[in-house]
């Protein structure tokens, strides 16, 4: 039978306010509660379910297909095994390992500490993954700390997931989404394989490649601020978690910067008077910061990059400005001043 989650996924909105009853007196699998088991309407019904959009007391006993004691993207996963394989021997009983192992098993937030970023649309902080065993699905919650950013979109161009797979965004703005998100600064990725032609195709083992890319936005005359990224869970199915294709879940590490991820810079590195210009009244301003008094905000003039404020500064920025030097903060090499995550 050929399906496809993308339909799926449009369907949810359509019905988001359908209420489920207690399923405490249900079936296994019958998760939309029309007294058969394992149909293409409890497949919708649990999407819905994990993207937030129908209301319910409890979906444990009709939903939880891998009985885990949770309703989540590995119960949707074994959900599609069936579609497309027949039966699992697996489904509506017992998993033997409900939690896996951590292992290498990772996120990975590629956004050193050390890179500024200059107000203007948005920055790219991408995201990768260290996947030690095949996955059939996953949900990536994550948040950020920022007062005046916002989540501008989700790019999955070039990333490591097979080209079947669906991938859906939830974020508290979906008109579709019932539940009380809880973090205005939140968004939930959620990835699963598109059966299409009947066809399962897991994402297979990784080492540290890329997944998606989260373009972050905020306004321009934003304050200098650093913005730390982290991991949240978006009810009611949002947990940070993998699907492994052997069953159950895997609580995968987060590993970011450390306590501050991103230092948001309100204007051009370099430009030390804050003028929106590097010339010779930022060396003049550099030179008395460093050898008589430093009346600048955090962070101070660093235009070298190496973590100090020193002779080697002024050096840098007379060469940049009058003798063609390389840009300040051009961590990259590349000959462009450095302004987001990862660069």
């Amino acid at each position: 039978m050929a399906i496809s989650l993308g339909s799926f996924f449009l369907s949810w909105k359509v019905s988001a306010n359908t209420a489920l009853a207690d399923c405490s007196e249900v079936s296994c699998g019958d998760v939309n509660q029309d007294g058969i088991v394992y149909t293409v309407g409890d497949m919708v019904y649990l999407i819905r379910w994990i993207m937030g959009g129908i209301s319910a007391d409890s979906l444990e006993a009709c939903g939880d297909v891998n009985l885990c004691d949770d309703v989540n993207i590995a119960d949707l996963y074994l959900y599609e095994e069936y579609f497309v394989y027949g039966l699992p021997s697996g489904i509506c009983q017992p998993a033997e390992n409900c939690i896996s192992p951590t292992g290498s098993n990772a996120i990975y937030l590629e956004c050193p500490e050390n890179v500024y970023a200059q107000s203007f649309d948005s920055v790219a902080v991408n995201l990768y993954i260290t996947n030690e065993v095949d996955l059939g699905g996953f949900t990536i919650g994550i948040t950020h700390d920022s007062p005046f950013g916002e989540w501008s979109s989700i790019d999955f161009t070039n990333s490591v997931l097979p080209s079947t797979w669906s991938t859906f965004t939830v974020s508290e703005s979906d008109s579709g989404y019932v539940y009380p998100f809880g973090d205005e600064n939140a968004i939930l990725l959620v990835g699963i394989p598109d059966p299409g032609e009947g066809l399962i195709d897991p994402l297979t083992i990784n080492d540290y490649a890329l997944l998606a890319t989260l373009w972050f936005r905020y306004p321009d005359m934003t304050e200098s601020h650093w913005i730390d990224f982290s991991i949240v869970t978006v009810p009611p199915a949002g947990d940070f978690l993998f699907a492994p294709t052997d069953g159950g879940v895997i609580e995968p590490q987060f590993v970011d910067a450390g306590e501050y991820d991103m230092y948001l810079l309100d204007r051009m590195c370099g430009d030390v008077d804050h003028s929106g210009a590097i010339d010779i009244d930022d060396v003049v301003l550099l030179i008395k910061c460093i050898f008589i008094d430093c009346v600048y905000s955090d962070p101070w003039p660093d235009p070298n990059c190496d973590g100090m404020m020193d002779i080697d500064d002024v050096v840098f920025l007379i060469e940049y400005a009058f003798l063609g030097g390389p840009p300040p903060c051009d961590l990259n090499m590349d000959g462009q001043q450095d302004y987001g995550c990862g660069a």
